[in-house]
C-alpha cells in the first residue's frame, strides 16, 4: 500500500535539489511523487551501454528516434542534433 503524499513535487522543486557539479543523488519526479536513487554501479552502466551501442545504428537508420545515456535534465525538450 502507498503512504500519502504529504508534499506534490514539482518540477521546479526538484531543480532546486539539483547541483551542476553533482551529478547523484538522481531526483525523479513521478506524478508529484520525488524518487531519490543512488548512482548506478559499473554492471549497470556497462549494460546501458552496451544497449546504446546496439540500438544507435538502428535508430539512425530509420530515423525513429534516439537513444540517451542518463543522467538528463527534468523537462527538457530533446530535438535530433545536426548532423
Amino acid at each position: 500500500m502507498a503512504m500519502p503524499l504529504s508534499h506534490h513535487w514539482t518540477a521546479a522543486d526538484v531543480r532546486a535539489l539539483t547541483r551542476e557539479d553533482r551529478p547523484w543523488p538522481r531526483y525523479e519526479l513521478i506524478d508529484g511523487e520525488l524518487i531519490v536513487t543512488p548512482a548506478p554501479r559499473g554492471a549497470h552502466q556497462m549494460a546501458a551501454s552496451e544497449i546504446l551501442v546496439l540500438l544507435h545504428p538502428y535508430l539512425e537508420r530509420f530515423d525513429v528516434g534516439f537513444a540517451l545515456l542518463s543522467p538528463a535534465r527534468i523537462g527538457e525538450k530533446w530535438r535530433r542534433m545536426p548532423k
